[in-house]
């Protein structure tokens, strides 16, 4: 038999996609004693694959193993059951239904407390003035933050190198990503074929 051939069906073999005929093959090659020196390393697995196939168990073993199990007691409520999956799709529906029930009551709650709040006139002024404060504070705290920003344009040098260590920055992470690429291809190559494939780093 071909040497290309063995090593196919011997890779299959370790995988376990050989078939019953395929193995048949194998094991009587490594028996036949007309063995290639680089598949003699094999010769034991088939040798004692050989030995199993011909063993035979002994018709009693199966009564004396049931035999020996200790008895146990089937609970009559596990024995059937078709009684477990119906009791079970009745708790789940109950618990569903209570727990619509829960949701509706609370949502109602919520509804009755807001459809009661009523504001006065003088209140709502109230509250709009204070918002209008309070907005009026956060904008004038950020027109100062930014005030001081607007010099940068007057450091255009430090801005180009910025800007170049920006492209550098979206450059790396373009190399990164044809790496990660290249490494998901080596991957997924990796598992189609059936040798391995070793990357040097």
């Amino acid at each position: 038999m071909n040497t290309t051939e063995i090593e196919i069906l011997l890779n299959r073999f370790y995988e376990g996609e050989t078939t019953l005929d395929e193995e048949k093959i194998l094991r009587d090659y490594f028996l036949s004693g007309a063995v290639n020196e680089m598949f003699k390393t094999h010769i034991p697995v088939f040798k004692f694959y050989g030995e199993e196939v011909k063993r035979k168990l002994r018709p009693e073993l199966e009564f004396e193993m049931e035999n020996s199990l200790p008895d146990s007691k089937i609970l009559p409520f596990f024995k059937n059951k078709k009684n477990l999956f119906y009791i079970s799709g009745v708790a789940a529906s109950l618990i569903f239904i209570f727990s619509l029930i829960f949701e509706m009551s609370h949502y109602n709650n919520v509804k009755n407390v807001a459809d009661n709040l009523t504001y006065t006139k003088a209140e709502t002024h109230k509250a709009y003035e204070q918002t209008r404060i309070a907005l009026a504070y956060v904008s004038g705290k950020y027109a100062r933050g930014v005030e001081p920003l607007g010099d940068i344009e007057k450091l255009g040098i430090s801005t180009m190198a910025v800007s170049e260590l920006a492209k550098f920055s979206e450059e790396i992470n373009n190399l990164n990503y044809n790496v990660n690429k290249m490494n998901t291809g080596v991957d997924n190559l990796s598992k189609l074929s059936k040798f391995t494939i070793f990357v040097k780093p």
